[in-house]
């Protein structure tokens, strides 16, 4: 890795023809005090605010008199003079983000790239950056190489290239590839997209130039093998406006003539590709933006965890057409690496790119000329929005069907293209939510425009925009998500999905009470033939929710008892036996009235009953002791409790006589 020093971003901005790159710079040990001379010398703060600075990136060996490219960390695998790196500064951290103590930054995420560890992570300056992970080609998996066949011209659309499976010269095969995006720290490179590339051939020739095309659509493989497709569609893929053709040809000697192009004019065969828009600086010379180097000296050693990287593990692949390098050693001019400032390669905010190609190029002086070979294609998105949930209170519909739940949360614009139109979908308890009618909006932040309508909201690199809105759901609480969804400025998309947020179920008191009058009392009426004494009781049943219904009214009377005791469980609510009123130990009676089973919410009825005492009272004043119980139903999801009991008990006096001793 290459010593570290200052820099101070070159901004100039022209049409500039295609760009020559000698990499030859005396080796200065550890300095940060000199002009530097490759895009990876960009310093920050190691810990990310202040104090000792370290690499964004480390080119290995590129700001050196011979450009020497090694994957070494420290002074593992005998590389003493090398600096150590601080996560994610080399190749080695981002295979193998454990051995740095990386446990919780680096996360897999099938958006970013279809490579082998492909995720994102979190930069120690607030920034995210991207991992395509390791692009296996088909040589080393297949032994046969896909090639892109003769008249396949790399001037021409993407739809007009034929594709095909054979076998390849060794000099023209790629054995793996990879590509890393951030957004560079604050300073020269703050808010400026960098790239950086590595690959490793089957053998170098004594040079070998590289074409690294970035695409905007998802550019594969059609299923036939002889096209390229979108996706897994069978929609021939086409070139878009932006999309970026690097060409770099490295020498015997491990320097490297670097050239940009982009597809221009419009998208399509009508498109053209021409030089870059952006005026690029390139190592050696200071305040550079584009460098790349090959391990020109001798072979390099493939750093892991606890020494080199064996066949089948991080970077050397292996397979049935390739078994690995032993030992993880890389002869000369066999493994390649680069950086390059996109933001100056376009003169402005890049596009979204969510493809890449990389191909080894068999004849062509010029990215027009070129004539392409060998490929490997990897899906990798240089774009990345972040979004955040949150979930309000939510308030019952007046019906109590349903909760209307208020939402808000932020999306954050991560990556290093412009992305726009921005769309919002929500699932609740895992199944799509429509957002209310006419609640979405969105308010801008930094570094944003549009808006209140998320689809006219435009996000720059670091840009914010905060969105609200309310859903309403038949379900009270449970988990909610946002994915949020833009597309590139240029091309592309870039979605995220929120943290899931928790939407508190609302419960409202639910309560049930009675009175118990001796009304109209005792009286004497004739029975059989005979006299008899009538107690006559009566009372009011009450709802004592202002909001809830309550079902399944019943009232009991137990003359000359009481009922049994309730328990309650967590929630207080009492937990009632079926069939509780026969725990009456007295005579259990059901009053005649009322004659309805339900009440609304802060409603009432009258009760009323009347019956002959059976035991009379064996002494004085003859009063008649019982207790009258009503239960009832709350089956609305906000309910408290699903059943409410009270009882109420009174003595009613029958005639007067002697106090019982």
């Amino acid at each position: 890795m290459e010593n570290s020093r200052t820099v101070t971003l070159s901004k100039r901005r022209s049409v500039n023809v295609y760009i020559t790159l000698v990499c030859v710079i005396p080796f200065v040990f550890c300095l940060r005090v000199s002009p530097a001379f490759a895009v990876d010398e960009a310093e920050f703060a190691c810990n990310g605010s202040s104090g000792t600075t370290c690499d964004v990136f480390q080119l290995d060996g590129a700001d050196t008199a011979t450009p020497n490219a090694d994957t070494c960390v420290g002074t593992e695998n005998g590389c003493p003079s090398e600096e150590s790196p601080v996560w994610p500064a080399d190749w080695d951290g981002l295979v193998y983000p454990s051995s740095f103590g990386i446990t919780s930054t680096f996360t897999t995420n099938s958006n970013v790239g279809s490579g082998a560890g492909a995720g994102t992570f979190t930069l120690p300056w607030g920034q995210v950056g991207s991992f395509s992970g390791i692009f296996t080609s088909s040589l080393v998996s297949t032994g046969t190489s896909t090639i892109l066949k003769q008249g396949s011209k790399n001037g021409n659309d993407v739809s007009t290239w034929v594709v095909a499976s054979q076998s390849s010269p060794p000099k023209d095969a790629f054995l793996a590839a990879t590509l890393a995006t951030y957004v560079g720290p604050p300073g020269q490179y703050g808010g400026h997209e960098l790239l950086y590339h590595a690959a490793t051939r089957i053998s170098p020739n004594g040079s070998a130039t590289e074409g690294i095309w970035l695409f905007q659509e998802n550019v594969q493989a059609c299923a036939s093998g002889t096209a390229l497709c979108v996706g897994n569609t069978t929609t021939l893929a086409q070139h878009k406006k932006g999309d970026v053709f690097l060409f770099i040809t490295y020498s015997g000697s491990g320097t490297a003539t670097i050239q940009a192009a982009t597809w221009q004019g419009a998208n399509g065969p009508a498109g053209f590709l021409g030089p870059a828009p952006g005026s690029i600086v390139l190592c050696p010379t200071a305040n550079d933006d584009a460098c790349a180097i090959s391990n020109a000296q001798a072979s390099i050693t493939l750093g892991g965890p606890t020494g080199p990287q064996q066949p089948g593990t991080g970077f050397n692949v292996s397979g049935s057409g390739f078994a690995g390098f032993p030992g993880g050693a890389v002869p000369a001019l066999q493994f390649q690496e680069g950086g390059i400032d996109l933001t100056t390669v376009l003169g402005g905010v890049p596009p979204c790119f969510s493809s890449v190609m990389f191909a080894t190029v068999s004849s062509g002086s010029s990215p027009s000329t070129a004539s392409l070979k060998a490929i490997v294609l990897g899906s990798f998105n240089t774009c990345a929005i972040h979004v955040s949930k949150a979930c309000g209170t939510g308030t019952p519909t007046a019906d109590l069907t349903a909760i209307t739940y208020p939402i808000s949360g932020a999306v954050t614009n991560v990556g290093g293209g412009a992305v726009n139109t921005l769309t919002l979908t929500d699932t609740f308890n895992n199944s799509a939510q429509a957002f209310d009618s006419g609640s979405l909006s969105c308010s801008c932040g930094s570094n944003c425009t549009g808006g209140p309508t998320c689809s006219s909201v435009q996000l720059n690199p670091g840009g914010a925009v905060t969105y609200s809105a309310t859903i309403t759901t038949t379900s009270n609480g449970g988990s909610d998500v946002v994915t949020a969804t833009m597309a590139g400025v240029g091309g592309g998309s870039a979605m995220a999905q929120s943290n899931t947020a928790t939407c508190l179920p609302r419960h409202f008191p639910d309560s049930i009470s009675i009175t118990k009058t001796c009304s109209p009392g005792a009286s004497l009426v004739a029975q059989s033939g005979l006299v008899a004494v009538e107690v006559g009781v009566s009372g009011t049943v009450t709802n004592g929710s202002s909001s809830l219904p309550l079902s399944n009214v019943r009232e009991f009377d137990c003359v000359n008892g009481t009922f049994g005791m309730l328990s309650t469980d967590a929630n207080g609510c009492p937990v009632v036996p079926a069939n509780y009123q026969n725990t009456c130990s007295g005579t259990l009676r059901t009053p005649t009235n009322p004659t309805t089973s339900s009440l609304s919410a802060g409603g009432s009825q009258a009760w009323s009953d009347s019956y002959f005492p059976s035991v009379p009272p064996s002494c004085g004043p003859y009063n008649f002791n019982d207790q009258v119980l009503v239960e009832a139903s709350c089956t609305s999801q906000f309910c408290v409790c699903p059943t409410v009991v009270n009882v109420a008990s009174q003595t009613c006096p029958l005639c007067p006589g002697p106090t019982c001793p």
